[in-house]
């Protein structure tokens, strides 16, 4: 018979329970890892973090002109003036600053909960909304845009570290993908919704807007049924008895001590380890390339370019003479969605920096093709399937890849220091992009792509030169890498 610690405060029953599960190839222990309950806290967390965070980032871009006019206090976009591009490119890109805001909110999770801060979150995401449903003006529609963007800033941050903190050890890597998969998801949903012939309309843009508060809503509504977070219960708030329970209710078992002594030893690492500051990880030679490599991994991500597609696909369908620029916008969501499952299955195939090469140097090729499409009026066509494969080529790389990176690469003792500037580079690069596209537009015209190609060459060249391969390697090894090559 296997040797079982019993726990302080189980009854006789839970150690009975627990000795007959330990012997049944069939108890709970050897059950699927996917329970009920932990699917439901999955979905709340999803629902209302990053895939709202997605939403927000779609929401804008199918009805762009009506919402110009209507702001402008217009109901037809072919008879009146509607907001020029210097205030729509305001509109879309202080959603980024809010996002930087709420990035910076993260100690909120360690001092009041996960739960908690997900319920407070919501505060953020249903006053926004509200603002940008009853907008009749320009600013009230910028308050509203950066109200819902801290609320996805606190999502980056609240909704990967419940996943994480919720998933067990067998199925980590996927429940940890599904945060990506939200976004996606929500930029899919808001691309749908925002069709000419479902809710982007004059008439129904201020519903398209309003169907936010529906994800709250059940967010909110199922928060009062999800255990909160184990790892927090433990580690930060002490209430051992409380953590055990959360996990028993997550994996319908009484067999949970593994989890448990994972628990305590990382409890006793953390007493007996000193966290670095920002300037002594600076100060570090290996740690200060490891921050670099995770900084330029997320600057990676957005000056790709890949957000000038998703915010403003619908006006680049157009200008490239597409028939119908809101069904290609639908079909870059529903890409980006299936490549994004895809790199699921290639992540730990192919590896993190292979695929970080192959999508941004694919990205380069295929910006180099659309600007040749714009050219030449015949090309149309090519120049719609070239947007459609870089998003493909950004799916498989530099999408999912730098988030994993930056988790990757630093020693725990460094990570709390050094994901937020990782974090932040990652939103104000993304607002460089929102606020600049249109004017980039307007005085590249057909050239606009060539910037953006630029710098996919750039970074291709950076993670050739600079990024460690992390696939199938510990973080002790993957730190050794950066001490021998950099020093320490």
């Amino acid at each position: 018979m296997a040797t079982l610690r019993v726990e302080d405060g189980e009854s006789q029953d839970e150690r009975t329970h627990l000795l007959n599960n330990s012997e049944k190839p069939g108890g709970s222990s050897r059950g699927s890892p996917w329970t009920a309950q932990l699917i439901l806290a999955v979905f709340t967390s999803v629902i209302g973090g990053s895939f709202q965070f997605g939403w927000h980032v779609g929401v804008i871009n199918q009805p762009e002109k009506i919402v110009r006019a209507a702001l402008h206090g217009c109901d037809d976009v072919d008879t009146c003036d509607s907001v020029n591009s210097v205030q729509w490119s305001l509109i879309v890109s202080l959603f980024c600053i809010g996002g930087l805001i709420g990035s910076f909110t993260g100690k909120i999770t360690n001092i009041i909960g996960r739960k908690k801060t997900m319920l407070v979150n919501n505060i953020f995401f249903i006053s926004g909304t509200l603002m940008t449903v009853f907008a009749h003006n320009v600013g009230l529609m910028i308050a509203g845009r950066i109200f819902v963007g801290i609320g996805a800033g606190m999502a980056t941050v609240v909704t990967p570290t419940y996943l994480g903190d919720i998933a067990p050890q067998s199925i980590r890597g996927a429940i940890g993908t599904l945060n990506q998969l939200g976004i996606t998801s929500g930029i899919l949903f808001s691309q749908l919704m925002g069709m000419s012939t479902v809710l982007g309309t004059f008439h129904g843009w201020r519903y398209l807007f309003a169907l936010s508060l529906v994800f709250s809503g059940i967010q909110i509504l199922l928060l009062f049924f999800l255990p909160e977070s184990p790892v927090w219960l433990y580690l930060e708030s002490n209430q051992d008895q409380a953590a055990r329970d959360s996990l028993r209710k997550l994996r319908q078992s009484e067999y949970i001590h593994d989890e448990i002594d994972t628990l305590q030893r990382s409890r006793e690492e953390a007493a007996n380890r000193q966290e670095l500051s920002l300037r002594t990880l600076i100060n570090i030679p290996s740690l200060r390339m490891a921050l670099i490599v995770g900084i330029f991994s997320q600057l990676a991500q957005q000056l790709s370019g890949i957000n000038s597609i998703f915010y403003f696909s619908s006006s680049i369908f157009k200008d490239a003479g597409v028939s119908n620029p809101d069904l290609m916008t639908t079909m870059v969501g529903v890409i980006n969605v299936f490549m994004t499952i895809v790199s699921v299955w290639l992540m730990d195939r192919a590896g993190r920096r292979t695929l970080l090469l192959t999508g941004l140097g694919g990205m380069a090729i295929f910006y180099a093709v659309l600007t040749l499409s714009k050219h030449i009026h015949a090309l149309s066509t090519l120049a719609a399937i070239s947007v459609l494969v870089i998003v493909i080529f950004f799916a498989i790389g530099p999408g999912p890849i730098p988030w994993l990176m930056v988790a990757e690469i630093f020693p725990s003792s460094a990570s709390a220091a050094a994901v937020s500037p990782c974090i932040a580079a990652n939103w104000l690069s993304n607002f460089a992009i929102g606020i600049s596209f249109n004017a980039i537009k307007d005085g590249l015209g057909d050239n606009t792509f060539i910037p953006f190609m630029g710098l996919c060459i750039f970074f291709t060249w950076f993670v050739f030169q600079y990024c460690p391969e992390t696939k199938g390697r510990s973080l002790e090894e993957i730190t050794a890498i950066f001490v021998k090559r950099y020093g320490n």
